[in-house]
């Protein structure tokens, strides 16, 4: 059960944050992908309990206004700074899938908060290949994406302060998009010394295998872990696989 959620301004956006687990444990930040909201966490959230969880909805996702500024990865890790130091975490791991892997890596590449760790799911550290995005992020619009995930639009509408899913949705296929240098990671990924374990699926239709093991070979000291069968969901499609992995790596802190 989650509790204490609150609104912390950050940025020029009203950003949703929960907390649940033992707010004497080790504080773990979870940031969900893209088009998503906290709730995504809650098929794994529980095998945390012994853990201080501060999951944040980002910006314009959820419950978190979208503010005015154009999304970026870089803004969002500027979002999650301010929750860090704002819920007073010390030292956090951050877990981040996707847009929130991405989001992490910022984070731990900036140094402006202490991390104690860094697990990504999912997570591009260059801009995606070629070919998915042509073949995919190319030919996604607000209609595309309502009517293949219609249950991600009601859930926005349900939860959303400002609701407005065609602004909404186009700033954040303009973020995808952008491949200018400094939105994704890219070798800014390299001057990251906390340690990290960063996990994809090999069966992932937006992060190639090979992205995945090139991330995590360019963080110093990284662990990987590549899911077999894995989809860009393993978390939540293959829990039984993911959540030791995380488990192991947060026992060696």
């Amino acid at each position: 059960m989650r509790k204490n959620g609150s609104k912390i301004e950050a940025n020029g956006a009203s950003i949703h944050v929960e907390e649940t687990g033992n707010p004497h444990g080790r504080e773990l930040l979870f940031l969900h992908g893209g088009g998503g909201s906290l709730d995504d966490w809650d098929g794994v959230i529980d095998a945390f309990e012994d853990c201080r969880c501060v999951l944040i909805d980002s910006r314009g996702h959820g419950a978190s206004t979208l503010g005015t500024d154009p999304l970026s990865y870089r803004l969002l890790a500027a979002d999650a700074e301010t929750v860090i130091a704002e819920r007073q975490m010390t030292s956090p791991v951050i877990i981040g899938h996707s847009d929130g892997g991405i989001t992490g890596l910022h984070v731990a590449a900036r140094g402006n908060r202490r991390l104690s760790g860094l697990v990504t799911i999912g997570a591009n550290g260059d801009a995606p290949a070629t070919t998915v995005m042509r073949n995919i992020y190319d030919l996604l619009t607000p209609e595309k994406w309502r009517g293949r995930f219609p249950e991600t639009v009601e859930h926005y509408q349900s939860l959303n302060p400002e609701p407005d899913f065609e602004k909404f949705f186009k700033a954040l296929l303009s973020m995808w998009r952008n491949t200018a240098t400094g939105n994704y990671p890219g070798r800014i990924a390299q001057t990251i010394r906390c340690p990290a374990l960063i996990i994809g699926g090999d069966e992932d239709h937006l992060v190639l295998r090979d992205e995945t093991v090139a991330l995590a070979n360019a963080i110093a000291g990284a662990k990987l872990g590549l899911i077999a069968f894995g989809s860009h969901v393993p978390h939540q499609d293959q829990p039984e696989l993911v959540l030791p992995l995380i488990k192991t790596f947060l026992s060696k802190l």
